[in-house]
């Protein structure tokens, strides 16, 4: 960018004297120098002045401008800053635009892994889930069946010795969800190594 600026000042604006640091900051020529690299990014072009076809609020009078910085000199016509110009905007949006395809390439990596993990998950979840089910339009007289026969063996038991098989059924769960996390951390493990070994 201040490459860009450097030639577009010096053919623009020749035997130019820059002053380093004149008494206002607002009349540094670092400002104009990089003003026109800064905006054609954004793909403001500055054909007018590259071109020299700007001759408003400007003077051409060499006494004016050297003695007042305020004042804007005319700038020259010159073959080479719209060339430099047309260089400088296409190699600045070829690399703008490389930094979003790799961006959106990464962004894109990681979603994939993480998507792929989360369904590993989740599939991994329905298995253990249906697992001991049975499937919808069968399990209504297996239901019928399965009420008649807690109400039947496991009330007296209940009665009788207490709330001893509920606390192995809260175990089974217990033991079914700790090995579904095992599992789930068996394929995330595997997945960061078929990362590194890419």
């Amino acid at each position: 960018m201040f490459a860009a600026g450097i030639v577009y000042h010096a053919n623009i604006y020749p035997n130019h004297t820059v002053t380093a640091f004149p008494r206002d900051i607002q009349n540094w020529q670092i400002w104009s120098i990089l003003k026109i690299p800064y905006w054609q990014v954004y793909g403001e072009l500055y054909l007018d002045v590259l071109e020299a076809s700007d001759d408003t609020g400007c003077t051409n009078n060499v006494t004016l401008w050297e003695n007042d910085q305020s004042i804007n000199r005319c700038p020259t016509s010159d073959w080479l800053p719209p060339v430099i110009a047309a260089s400088y905007m296409m190699l600045t949006n070829w690399l703008l635009l490389n930094i979003v395809i790799a961006m959106f390439s990464a962004r894109f990596e990681l979603i994939k892994t993480k998507s792929s993990q989360k369904w590993r998950y989740y599939r991994h979840s329905v298995v253990i889930e249906y697992e001991h089910k049975i499937p919808s339009p069968l399990n209504i007289p297996f239901r019928v069946l399965y009420i008649l026969a807690v109400v039947i063996c496991y009330l007296p038991c209940l009665l009788i010795c207490g709330c001893d098989e509920y606390k192995h059924t809260d175990l089974a769960i217990e033991r079914m969800l700790q090995k579904q996390r095992e599992f789930a951390k068996v394929i995330i493990e595997e997945e960061k190594e078929e990362e590194h070994i890419k």
